[in-house]
């Protein structure tokens, strides 16, 4: 096996080439070995599809053919040629490629009436090898990662190699250039090659990971190469296009997943719809085989993978004889798993302790009465621990649970009048009209199955509830949409009373606070301006105020001057289903005022589906977008968007990290293929910051990773998981450091545009409980010189004659973390268009035998503010 640094690099088909891509979920395809039946220049050729891949001893040639669409989108039969090939210039000619890991199984040509043209046993590879192509380099072709590649390739360098000697020459491309992701773009004839921009680290000697930057190199006659920043050449080198992991969910049927919970032990928990008859289903888990029949369209799923995806630890069909959908999953510190959904079968499973044994609803024969089910599992999902029915008389649905650790569950969704609600509760009975659903809230014993109080929280027309938080004092609250002028408010609210448009036209946000025992109305107010609005989501921060984020219409909601965007942007032209942006509000505790507000969307339609905080406190959003100008940053994982024409849905997945003050946006990504997504669950990581979403895909070909547990879509949707690392755009990491230093790793946030006055600086990795200094500089020397500094330690770091040196001390919790504010308003005296930072923290007593046994651990990290606030 090599032990050499590896930079992958993938080679990918744009949308103009998108028929051949398709072709690449069939699986694995094999790099086959020339014995004569090829011209005999070839060494190897690998084929996806009608696309196929010819290694020679020093070139890689390909052949690229699609066929051209007719109107209607289908193909006529003419096929358009593409011929290209990379060549590796000044590369070694003593060896050829070798092939690695021999498949199974073997090939047979036959070709012409020439016998001796003819071979036999021809055999496939997983992998070829290009040993010390150059001096110290060796390339590896393999299986791609993604279904879109067609192939994939490491460069492994030896320590000492030279990277700048590697030089690939490009025949059959028209021009070579640099998207704002850092992607590579080779222009053709017939469209546009495309090879990824990944993410960089090197590996150290103790296990961890240093963050490096790798980037092309464009150079004259259609050449490239690559530069790294602050690679260590003794210490391995990685290079990554930064997903984590990311698969299809699913199996036959269309399968849907509606929500995701990542459990006390890192255990990623699912819950959705499928019709599928072999969704996947393990051993000794509570399993019903699904009854599917065409009448009636789906069963609910529970799904358990191990964090890091290597084990399916169970899934589970829930159901019965109608349909059921399961939209809503959490798990409390026993690990116990509870799931809210709704139900139109009339057997679904219940416990003997049910609250509601048997389905309500007017008559059995009106199948589209649904009434709301809860039912929780034991951690191995081998047990129904409790399981019940609750409804009336109408159409209820699910929209999110809660369950606390002595078992009592909570949920929120809508009911139609005649729900069976508990005496005494704020709202015993729906104000609108027969057949208006209205928002619903509700407390359950699961131990006792007792129902602790069940209330409707409405006015006179349609309302819906999407979320809850439920708080250690067993104060319930909850957020939705309502079209009701006279939905309940409390004095002192932020709204207290509808503006605009009326009756359905006017879709209102709104946010309330419940009494433990239901019985009160203690906070409500109404959220949004003049046109429609939803409130997907809450969070709450550590200060107690509020974030609600979700959709708008509304040109006029409250925002803050200095927001990320204080104005409203969809005013697109395209067919859409409604025009609106994603918004993020932050209200104060008692919801009376809205401390910053901000707009996240481009001119068509947008919405945030998902939130959730980092340990800095940062927002990550996602939801679906159908703008193709949102503004992707550098080094996101997917920079472009893929329009799916006319769909239902919005389009793609997008992703944004916005400061703790929603002024500055951080990252902002898209995610998808080129039909529609939808997001249903997001967690962010508290150790690697990598971000983990799920929801529901059209597309036939989106991001995958190597240890996929499923290749590809079997049907018109399926279910998608992704775990991603994002980029990190404006910034360069320098290995240089202490002589005794462990690895600190330096992130800038609030660098994205020039208004910024000031940006947090996030550290990880540093010595836990420990004292620290940052020190911000505009001048580096090769020389190490020592400098008096805070806490009476010397400080070790390479630096000479600095312009100006800043020094802001830190303090790192018990994790190795910590977070220090920058002040940037000097900056408009100076013209120093970049700076560093040196993040130092002292050792214990006898860490380190030099430097007096008293040295810091140190790191480096250069802000180009050319690109990071000139933008």
């Amino acid at each position: 096996m090599l032990k050499f640094p590896r930079i992958p690099l993938l080679l990918v088909f744009l949308v103009s080439l998108a028929n051949l891509s398709t072709l690449g979920a069939q699986g694995p395809t094999r790099f086959v070995e020339n014995r004569g039946q090829w011209p005999s220049q070839v060494r190897f050729r690998r084929r996806v599809g009608p696309a196929t891949a010819w290694f020679l001893d020093r070139s890689l040639v390909l052949d690229l053919v699609r066929g051209q669409e007719s109107d209607e989108g289908g193909n006529e039969g003419d096929l358009e040629g593409l011929t290209m090939a990379l060549h590796f210039e000044r590369a070694s000619s003593k060896l050829g490629p070798t092939g690695q890991k021999l498949l199974p199984g073997r090939e047979h040509f036959f070709l012409g009436q020439d016998r001796k043209r003819w071979t036999r046993n021809v055999r496939g590879y997983a992998e070829i090898l290009y040993e010390d192509l150059y001096p110290g380099v060796t390339f590896r072709f393999r299986e791609s990662e993604e279904v879109r590649g067609i192939v994939e390739y490491d460069l492994c360098l030896s320590p000492g190699a030279d990277l700048s000697a590697v030089v690939l020459r490009c025949d059959g491309v028209e021009s070579l250039s640099l998207d704002g992701s850092g992607n590579l773009l080779m222009e053709t004839e017939r469209g546009t090659l495309r090879q990824k921009a990944p993410l960089t680290w090197q590996d150290l000697p103790d296990g961890g990971r240093e963050l490096v930057t790798c980037r092309f190199r464009l150079l004259e006659g259609q050449r490239y190469g690559f530069e790294v920043d602050g690679w260590n050449v003794k210490l391995p080198l990685t290079i990554d296009p930064g997903l984590v992991y990311g698969s299809f969910w699913g199996a036959g049927g269309n399968d849907a997943i509606q929500d995701l919970f990542v459990d006390a032990k890192g255990r990623v928990l699912l819950v959705g719809r499928t019709s599928s008859l072999d969704f996947p289903e393990t051993k000794g888990a509570w399993s019903k085989k699904s009854s599917f029949k065409a009448t009636k369209l789906w069963d609910g799923f529970v799904t358990c993978f191990s964090a890091d995806f290597n084990t399916l630890v169970f899934s589970t069909y829930i159901g019965g004889s109608d349909a059921v959908e399961l939209n809503a999953v959490f798990s409390n510190a026993k690990q116990e798993i509870l799931v809210g959904g709704s139900s139109f079968a009339m057997d679904y499973p219940v416990s003997k302790n049910a609250l509601q044994s048997k389905r309500s609803g007017k008559s059995v024969f009106v199948p589209y009465n649904s009434d709301l089910v809860l039912t929780k599992l034991s951690k191995d999902g081998s047990t129904l621990l409790y399981s019940t029915y609750l409804g009336g008389l109408g159409l209820e649905e699910t929209s999110d649970v809660h369950l606390d650790d002595a078992g009592i569950a909570s949920l929120v969704g809508s009911a139609e009048k005649g729900f069976p609600t508990t005496i005494g509760v704020f709202q015993s009975s729906a104000p609108g009209k027969a057949g208006l659903a209205q928002p619903l809230a509700l407390r359950l014993d699961t131990v006792g199955g007792r129902l602790r109080y069940a209330t409707y929280v409405g006015g006179s027309r349609y309302g819906h509830a999407r979320a809850l938080i439920v708080d250690g004092k067993g104060q319930l609250e909850l957020v939705g949409e309502t079209r009701s002028q006279d939905f309940p408010v409390t004095a002192g609210a932020l709204k207290t009373r509808s503006i605009g448009k009326s009756g359905d036209d006017k879709l209102e946000g709104f946010f309330a606070r419940l009494s433990p025992k239901g019985d009160k109305l203690l906070l409500s107010t109404r959220i949004g301006g003049s046109d429609r609005d939803s409130v997907a989501g809450l969070i709450h921060e550590k200060s107690g105020n509020l974030l609600l984020y979700g959709w708008s219409a509304s040109r006029d909601l409250p925002t803050h001057k200095g927001a990320y965007r204080e104005g409203f942007a969809g005013f697109g032209t395209g067919p859409v289903s409604y025009r609106g942006d994603g918004f993020v509000l932050r209200l104060d505790s008692l919801a009376s005022k809205v401390l910053a507000g901000t707009y996240l969307g481009g001119s068509e339609d947008d919405e945030i589906a998902v939130a959730a905080l980092d340990v800095w406190g940062q927002l990550w959003v996602m939801g679906a977008t159908g703008s193709a100008d949102l503004p992707a940053m550098k080094g996101s994982f997917k920079g472009t968007y893929e329009s799916p024409g006319f769909r239902t849905w919005n389009g793609e997945v997008f992703f944004a990290r916005l400061d703790d003050r929603l002024e500055n946006l951080e990252h902002l990504s898209y995610y998808g293929g080129s039909d529609t997504e939808e997001v249903h669950g997001l967690w962010v990581d508290p150790l690697t910051q990598e971000i983990l979403f799920a929801g529901t895909t059209r597309s036939g070909a989106i991001p995958l990773s190597k240890n996929r547990y499923q290749s590809q879509k079997w049907n018109r949707y399926a279910g998608f998981i992704a775990r991603i690392a994002p980029g990190l755009a404006s910034q360069r990491y320098s290995g240089k450091s202490s002589p005794c230093s462990s690895l600190i790793s330096l992130e800038p946030l609030g660098l994205a545009f020039e208004k910024s006055k000031d940006f947090d600086v996030r550290v990880l990795g540093a010595p836990a409980s420990s004292s620290g200094v940052l020190f911000m500089s505009f001048v580096l020397s090769s020389k190490p010189v020592s400098l008096p500094a805070p806490l009476g330690i010397e400080w070790y770091f390479e630096m000479v004659k600095p312009n100006i040196l800043l020094p802001y001390l830190l303090t790192s919790d018990a994790r190795g973390q910590a977070k220090v504010r920058i002040d940037l308003s000097f900056l408009d005296k100076t013209k120093i268009p970049s700076f560093y930072l040196h993040a130092l923290f002292a050792q214990k007593p006898g860490a380190c035998s030099q430097n007096k046994n008293l040295l810091s651990s140190t790191r480096l990290l250069h802000v180009d503010l050319q690109d990071a606030i000139s933008k």
